[in-house]
């Protein structure tokens, strides 16, 4: 990430996403929100869709170690809305990197994301998902069953 301009409360930022074959470059604009710098939604072209980076969100969130704000990526009408504290763990012990992320089925307001995943400790330890993406109002959300 590089600063490429800053004012008194707002900052473009130049980051990219590396994500094997597919990488995205892009500006991001920041801002000062009590006290603290934070992405400003207001960017015109994303770096990823929005079915893409609820899906990304969901995983990078259980990496954290942030069960809650995995949760809330769910659509709430989805089957599968709970996830046992034990795979939380598992994921966040594992330290994984998300290394490819791709729309591999379009639909108006349905969409199949396949993400690769790899453990820290080990690139064999690779593991490819597909995950379903749904809108729920306005949103995408993440859909189980």
């Amino acid at each position: 990430m590089e600063t490429t301009e800053q004012g008194d409360g707002e900052a473009s930022v130049e980051v990219t996403l590396d994500m094997g074959e597919r990488t995205r470059s892009g500006t991001v604009e920041c801002r000062r929100d009590s006290g603290n710098w934070r992405l400003w939604a207001g960017q015109e072209q994303p770096l990823l869709p929005p079915h893409e980076a609820v899906v990304f969100r969901y995983y990078d969130e259980l990496d954290r170690g942030n069960k809650e704000a995995a949760l809330a990526t769910i659509h709430e009408d989805a089957p599968v809305s709970d996830l046992p504290d034990a795979v939380a763990r598992a994921y966040e012990e594992n330290d994984i990197r998300i290394v490819g992320l791709e729309t591999v089925e379009d639909g108006s307001d349905q969409r199949l994301v396949e993400i690769v995943i790899v453990g820290a400790t080990s690139s064999q330890d690779q593991q490819t998902v597909t995950v379903e993406a749904r809108t729920q109002g306005e949103e995408w959300k993440v859909w189980f069953e």
